[in-house]
């Protein structure tokens, strides 16, 4: 007797994603206006949009988060003779491109543009062609239970608790395939909670001032720490979003949790107006030039985002301003002054930062035998003359921190004024050390990040303090 073909579904099944989804974001990021025109489209029906959405942009379906077990189960049964048809509501464009390049497939059944081939016309489709129980079905979620009902067995991929036991009390032959990596497990990745450690900068002009004991003034930095964080996280995000085909084609970033399928993408779209309005929310609270500054962050992310960052030296110089608006943001906050010798300072520190982590990137490039970075505007030839750049901010920024340390603005805040002199060696050497661990390959991440893991970055930290501390 001849086995029963298997029917597959697409989105959330066969990849860990949707092509809506994905090709909306795409078309967004060209150009985010097109948003005003979804609606329209959808007038004339879910079809007529993906079709619309799918005109205009292309997608890379090399790079998309394919669930690799189900592949290989696939592989497996078309080896036993087996027909396997893609059977999909995504456009007709996308799902040929896929099974174009997986290779499995015999037939595709798929939207035109005219009909949203999903839910029951699906069905109609398989019951036409194989009959009730002449066929199995791979899908994911409750629209699917329907077809499973109908099927000779259910093949379950990726879904809820819920959807598996509904399944199972509809039919007897189930096939489960669990999801890897929970939803929840993956919330505080996609926040990137343990990059919030940056945004400690807006305690800097707190601990400048000697505030230490005003609880009132703590408070307000704290509001304005978190205030920074869930902006932050927005804008990751929506990185996140921008930057799937990019964060697909890169070793360590393919992990992240929107780029791996792990966290929905309509999910990462709704949580970023969540978190932006939690942090005004919370600005609220604070003085009214902290949320204009707050609000700068964000305008300046997300032009970053948009085109910036494939702008050589832009890009850079951009990312050292945003920290100096953070130091800039926790002096508003507790109304404090600020030096403007801490700005240059913070300026040029934070360029040669960005410095490292662009020399980061394309030494990777380098060693991959590759010549451009995707998505940025450096070639790896440019990587002794950003090892030059970067090293120089770093020095440069020592030379400010020793001009503040000779002026008379220090002589009044401090009884010893003359041992802060000690922690310009300190911060000589702590630059001098990512450089050349980063020159030597062992520094990956971003180096603030890095410096919140590395012990020595620790042990430097505690020295400062403590020359600061003895300086009072």
């Amino acid at each position: 007797m001849k086995p029963h073909p298997i029917y597959v579904d697409l989105d959330g099944t066969l990849i860990q994603t949707d092509m809506l989804y994905e090709s909306a974001v795409a078309l967004m990021k060209r150009n985010p206006f097109y948003v005003f025109l979804f609606p329209i489209w959808l007038l004339h029906g879910k079809a007529y949009l993906k079709k619309k959405i799918a005109d205009l942009v292309d997608i890379d379906v090399s790079c998309l988060p394919y669930n690799d077990k189900i592949l290989k189960y696939l592989s497996g049964e078309r080896e036993k003779g087996r027909r396997i048809v893609l059977c999909t509501a995504s456009d007709a464009k996308f799902a040929n491109q896929i099974s174009s390049h997986v290779g499995i497939f015999d037939e595709v059944f798929s939207s035109n543009g005219i009909q949203n081939n999903a839910g029951h016309r699906k069905l109609r489709y398989i019951i036409d062609q194989h009959g009730k129980k002449g066929f199995d079905y791979a899908g994911n979620a409750d629209v699917d239970l329907a077809i499973w009902r109908e099927a000779d067995t259910c093949v379950v991929v990726n879904a809820t608790k819920s959807t598996v036991r509904r399944a199972q009390t509809i039919s007897k032959k189930v096939l489960i395939f669990e999801k890897e990596n929970s939803f929840l497990q993956s919330i505080p990745r996609v926040l990137r909670i343990h990059q919030w450690s940056k945004n400690i900068l807006v305690f800097i002009p707190l601990v400048l001032a000697h505030k230490f004991g005003d609880f009132k003034i703590i408070l307000e930095a704290l509001l304005a720490f978190f205030s920074f964080s869930l902006m932050a996280s927005a804008i990751y995000i929506l990185n996140d979003l921008f930057d799937l085909e990019y964060d697909r084609n890169h070793q360590r970033k393919k992990d992240r949790p929107i780029a791996s399928g792990d966290f929905p993408i309509i999910w990462g779209i709704g949580l970023i107006p969540v978190l932006i309005l939690g942090s005004c929310l919370i600005s609220l609270y604070l003085l009214r030039m902290f949320s204009y500054l707050l609000a700068l962050y964000l305008f300046t992310t997300i032009v970053y985002s948009s085109f910036l960052k494939r702008i050589v030296l832009l890009d850079v110089i951009t990312l050292a301003a945003l920290y100096t608006v953070r130091i800039i943001a926790g002096a508003e906050a507790v109304n404090v002054p600020i030096s403007p010798w801490l700005l240059a300072f913070s300026m040029f520190l934070f360029l040669s930062l960005a410095f490292v982590k662009r020399f980061s990137e394309l030494q990777a490039i380098r060693q991959e035998k590759n010549d451009a970075v995707k998505g940025r505007g450096y070639y790896s030839g440019a990587l002794e003359q950003i090892a030059i750049l970067g090293t120089s901010s770093g020095y440069i920024s020592i030379l400010v921190l020793a001009l503040y340390i000779n002026g008379e603005e220090v002589v009044s805040l401090y009884s010893k004024p003359m041992i802060l002199w000690m922690i310009c060696p300190l911060f000589l050497y702590w630059i001098s050390r990512v450089w050349i661990l980063v020159n030597r390959g062992v520094l990956h991440d971003d180096p603030i990040v890095f410096a919140m893991k590395d012990k020595v970055s620790y042990l430097v930290g505690i020295l400062i303090a403590s020359v600061i501390l003895v300086a009072l």
